[in-house]
């Protein structure tokens, strides 16, 4: 078993469908997140419509396996006309059910800032456009942020899902191996390292970009302080 787990961690093959994975996750993660940016409005429009095509897309993206969802993607594009390469299926499929996740995130970091900054923004002439672009949403990024940040965490251990439709990434590869290693479990576990490399990296960056913003957030307040006891308190 160890032999076919060395063997794999240094293999040029495993190293290649790791750099897959991190592409696949990024690519995935962007294409969701734009699209949980175009549909939150519609989430939260105040016309039914939108309201309600806003809400069937969350439906059936959110309430179906997204195995069964890539799968669709896979058998149904081409019997509409629209062929796909595996790694736009790939985007795709992933995008579209991590946009959905993105609409609840985003709405939710939006109704979670005080509705009286609303209210104040509107009460000196904003529009309800600007307020949100320089009132509301300045607010609500760190919350989007810090669960754009645990999405991303998600995706990596996500894209494993592909290997279903034939795309080569980490799990796909180990499946490969196996088929000619004496211990398949060896190859697995070399997976299996792999993505708690990538996934471990990831929170250790995430968690020193949260330390960072919280020193940058602490900074202006000691400045504040300072300056209101010299100038005492004007």
């Amino acid at each position: 078993m160890m032999h076919d787990l060395l063997g794999s961690l240094s293999s040029t093959e495993f190293i290649r469908a790791a750099i897959t994975t991190v592409w696949l996750t990024t690519a995935a993660q962007v294409a969701g997140t734009i699209g949980g940016a175009l549909l939150t409005p519609l989430r939260m429009a105040r016309h039914r419509a939108l309201r309600g095509f806003a809400s069937f897309y969350l439906l059936i993206f959110r309430g179906t396996p997204e195995l069964l969802q890539l799968i669709a993607w896979y058998a149904v594009l081409p019997l509409a006309g629209v062929n796909l390469n595996l790694v736009e299926i790939a985007i795709v499929g992933l995008g579209a059910n991590e946009a959905a996740r993105m609409v609840e995130i985003t709405r939710g970091a939006l109704l979670g800032v005080d509705p009286g900054q609303d209210d104040a923004s509107r009460a000196v002439g904003l529009s309800r456009i600007q307020a949100l672009r320089y009132v509301i949403l300045p607010q609500a990024m760190p919350a989007i942020i810090a669960a754009l940040g645990n999405e991303v965490n998600i995706m990596f251990k996500t894209t494993s899902l592909v290997s279903v439709i034939g795309m080569t990434e980490l799990l796909r590869q180990s499946q490969l191996v196996a088929e000619t290693a004496r211990s398949p479990l060896g190859t697995y576990l070399a997976a299996l390292l792999y993505y708690l490399a990538l996934t471990t990296l990831w929170g250790a960056g995430q968690g020193l970009l949260s330390g960072h913003r919280g020193q940058g957030q602490r900074r202006p307040s000691l400045a504040r302080s300072w300056w209101h006891a010299l100038s005492g308190g004007l």
